[in-house]
């Protein structure tokens, strides 16, 4: 979870823009869900 908060951290300070953060911030916690997410899709 550091690096969910880190990337989207830096990518602000570089950019000025919080879009992108909450853009990276959204495929990490995406990424992660499918990852490590329930093992069956819900019915």
């Amino acid at each position: 979870m550091a690096i969910a908060a880190a990337v989207p951290t830096v990518a602000a300070l570089v950019n000025g823009a919080l879009v992108l953060e909450f853009v990276v911030l959204g495929a990490v916690i995406g990424f992660a869900y499918w990852y490590w997410g329930p093992q069956w899709p819900p019915l």
